[in-house]
């Protein structure tokens, strides 16, 4: 008891200094990213037009929780206090206006990652158009806090006039709504694992994409073609660029597109260049902001709607070959109920009738075996009937993929097999830790079928062996189960996945010829396909992968 007691503390212990780790590393990025925002501060307010934090606040609470949200009041309470230092009347309010204001910070992060969660129950907003359109408002309505709760607190404390509260408020809201728009989505997206996969044609176009990128920016954004252009909507030059990426890139390149658009903007328009600079530095920077909010919108829901659309073809694709497994699963049990089923029940018709008119003549031992007779008939009706819903069932099973180890799988498969028959001499050679992303019921019904069959095929031998291993074919992980059993011919190889197929002496090996079948059904659910080589006489092997 006292044992629990001190682990249940020591859990404690190590929850709490989490959570202060976590809370310190969040402010310490928060803090700096203030004082990156604060570069650009305007009077009245000392209020930035561009506020990365914002971005950052939200997608840290999207990705790790509420729990960040004393990392965030922390570091925007340092910020704001700094920032408010600056000025003459710095006192004991403006510590307080400072520490509420970070108070707004982290009520604003808390706000916009509820609303999202609540109306797309993901933490990934990015996935489906509905998913942009929520994250959009969730922003447009979460950043009206901040800026709410700071300006106030600037005019209650006298930092601004009454007459500038409505431009310290508007540049606030602008410079949270366009950060996070651009920054949070940035985040999200690369935050999630990233495939690379380095070829030569799409790492050309990925150069030509960012050689066509930076030419066309410094055409707009310097004055290198246009000496004076402020009126020149070349700007729109920017927008070809939307479609390229959400059509090539995905969600991770829209993302990447936002940030390499805004930043030379920002630099230019503040050194007064490009078409949006004007007189008032501040004012042209607002001008931008609206700009880059509604580029990155476009961006986003654009790429939404093509990752749905191509989501949606994937799913049709899986419907078309489900329906294609079905179709064949009728053909197929209507073929067993006219052929298959049929052998059995004329089996016990026969044994039945012979029984009912000769019983009486028959001596004990004839009556006993024709009882056997029908009861191993009925028996074999019975498997047959099983393995039929076994493979409609495997057809019907919802895919859930997970990591598993199809080592451990193959050794407990053939453990079991050994305990059912101990007097058998059989070499097991297994590969140490073969790890696959797959569904592990569908994974262990496909992986038993095959080694039933190996375990079974090879019992003729004096010394029987089964193997698995990996290999690496045509760029492509396989796996690999082979025996030294019967074998078979290759005229019979592309037959023996289809149900109710069997090769070779079907009377010396019993089954019923629906295990490859099923095995099939699993690698296509999968993606992946599934082969065999063998002679006969000199064992089978089997190559399956995994999509």
């Amino acid at each position: 008891m006292k044992w629990q007691m001190y682990s249940s503390l020591s859990e404690i212990g190590r929850g709490v200094v989490r959570i202060i780790i976590e809370t310190i590393v969040v402010a310490i990025v928060y803090y700096l990213a203030a004082k990156l925002g604060g570069i650009l501060v305007v009077y009245p307010g000392n209020v930035a037009p561009i506020w990365v934090p914002s971005g950052i606040a939200l997608a840290f609470v999207l990705l790790f929780g509420y729990r960040v949200l004393y990392g965030i009041w922390l570091g925007a309470s340092l910020a704001n206090i700094a920032q408010l230092s600056a000025y003459p009347t710095f006192s004991g309010y403006a510590f307080l206006a400072g520490t509420m204001i970070g108070g707004g910070a982290a009520l604003q992060a808390f706000a916009g990652g509820y609303i999202i969660r609540r109306f797309t129950g993901t933490s990934y907003p990015m996935a489906k158009l509905y998913h942009v359109f929520i994250f959009v408002v969730a922003v447009f309505v979460s950043v009206l806090i901040s800026p709410f709760i700071g300006t106030t607190l600037l005019l209650i404390g006298g930092f601004i006039e009454p007459s500038e509260y409505p431009f310290a408020w508007v540049t606030w809201w602008v410079g949270h709504l366009v950060r996070a728009l651009i920054i949070t989505p940035l985040i999200l997206a690369w935050s999630r694992p990233l495939s690379l996969k380095l070829r030569k044609w799409p790492m050309i176009t990925a150069l030509i994409f960012i050689s066509a990128l930076v030419i066309t920016e410094l055409v707009v954004f310097s004055d290198i073609l246009f000496s004076n252009k402020p009126h020149y909507p070349i700007q729109y030059l920017l927008l070809p660029f939307i479609f390229w990426v959400a059509y090539a890139y995905g969600m991770k390149g829209m993302s990447f597109l936002s940030l390499a658009v805004s930043i030379p903007a920002i630099v230019s328009t503040a050194f007064g260049f490009g078409p949006f600079a004007r007189d008032n530095v501040i004012v042209a920077l607002l001008i931008l902001q609206g700009y880059l909010g509604i580029y990155t919108i476009v961006g986003l829901a654009l790429t939404a709607a093509i990752q749905e659309l191509r989501q949606s073809e994937k799913d049709l694709q899986i419907r078309t070959t489900d329906l294609e497994i079905a179709n064949d699963d009728l053909e197929s049990f209507s073929y067993s109920v006219s052929h298959d089923l049929r052998r059995p029940l004329r089996a016990i018709n026969g044994y039945s009738h012979i029984l009912r008119y000769e019983y009486q003549t028959m001596s004990d031992d004839e009556r006993e075996d024709y009882l056997n007779k029908l009861e191993n008939s009925s028996l074999g009706m019975a498997v047959l009937i099983d393995d039929i819903l076994n493979l409609s069932r495997v057809s019907r099973l919802e895919l859930k993929r997970a990591s598993i180890n199809l080592s451990k799988i193959v050794e407990d498969t053939l453990t079991e097999l050994h305990e059912s028959q101990p007097e058998r001499k059989v070499e097991v050679v297994i590969k140490k830790n073969v790890i696959a992303e797959a569904d592990a019921n569908m994974l262990q019904i496909a992986l038993g079928n095959m080694l039933d069959n190996a375990w079974k095929y090879t019992a003729k031998r004096d010394v029987a062996r089964i193997e698995f291993r990996t290999e690496v074919i045509n760029n492509t992980r396989t796996y690999v189960i082979s025996d030294n059993g019967v074998g078979f011919g290759m005229a019979d190889a592309a037959g023996i996945f289809e149900p109710f197929k069997r090769v070779g002496n079907v009377r010396e090996f019993q089954g019923t010829g629906i295990g490859l079948a099923i095995v099939k059904r699993v690698i296509v659910k999968h993606n992946g396909r599934i082969w065999a080589e063998s002679e006969y006489d000199k064992g089978a092997t089997f190559y399956f992968t995994l999509g």
